[in-house]
């Protein structure tokens, strides 16, 4: 089997590189996140909700068809 030889070294002998921290991004980070979770908590009550307004239709509507079945 041959080898080959690469034209550049390999990249696991060189250190991994740390990109300079950016403190505009850790703000809008923050704010990102913030808006995330708000969006979340809105979604949620939103759906619960649904929930439970669907499930007193569903008993009124078993209730009714109840009585008028009997």
């Amino acid at each position: 089997m041959a080898t080959v030889t690469l034209p550049f070294p390999p990249l696991v002998d060189q250190p991994p590189s740390v990109p300079p921290v950016d403190a505009a991004f850790e703000k809008r980070w923050d704010a990102w996140q913030s808006r995330g979770m708000k969006h979340d908590r809105r979604v949620r009550r939103r759906v619960m909700v649904t929930a439970v307004a669907t499930a007193i239709v569903a008993i009124g509507a078993a209730i009714v068809y109840g009585l008028l079945a009997s």
